[in-house]
């Protein structure tokens, strides 16, 4: 969809038209009219000719674009507030900001098999560095991977 369909399909949701005629209007399938107002919160009341306005505004505050990529985000009202765009962009931003786990809720610990450290930010439970010491440790034999093994 491009940004000329997107403020298209704001001034059309504004004026009270429904996903159906949006769709027959502009040629494109009523489910992909329907996701994209869901996600930029366009009901027939809400939906705005400045769809675009608001997205520069939040490019300009750097308040609601994602961590990873700068993609735009749409917040919904009364859900939390999102900071990446997808669960890829989630994760790829933590593989590589791996130092900001340095929070009140981990805990540097030393392994009881191996005396390695290692940072605990699942449970303080957690006795060992890895799946690996936790084998040796109970079974007392190297851990084992079967070819097979789903």
């Amino acid at each position: 969809m491009t940004n000329a369909q997107k403020l298209l399909v704001g001034d059309m949701r504004a004026a009270g038209q429904g996903y159906k005629q949006i769709a027959a209007t502009l040629g494109i399938s009523a489910n992909t009219i329907k996701s994209y107002c869901y996600r930029g919160n366009l009901t027939r009341h809400d939906a705005s000719k400045e769809t675009g306005i608001k997205e520069i505004n939040a490019i300009k505050e750097n308040k609601e674009i994602c961590k990873q990529c700068g993609v735009v985000l749409l917040q919904r009202s009364g859900l939390k507030q999102r900071t990446f765009c997808s669960a890829e962009c989630r994760v790829r931003w933590w593989s590589k900001n791996r130092n900001q786990l340095d929070g009140a809720s981990t805990v540097l610990k030393r392994c009881e098999r191996c005396g390695a450290p290692f940072r605990s930010q699942l449970s303080a439970k957690r006795k060992y560095c890895g799946h690996a010491c936790y084998v040796l440790a109970h079974y007392g034999k190297e851990a084992r991977h079967d070819a097979g093994a789903v």
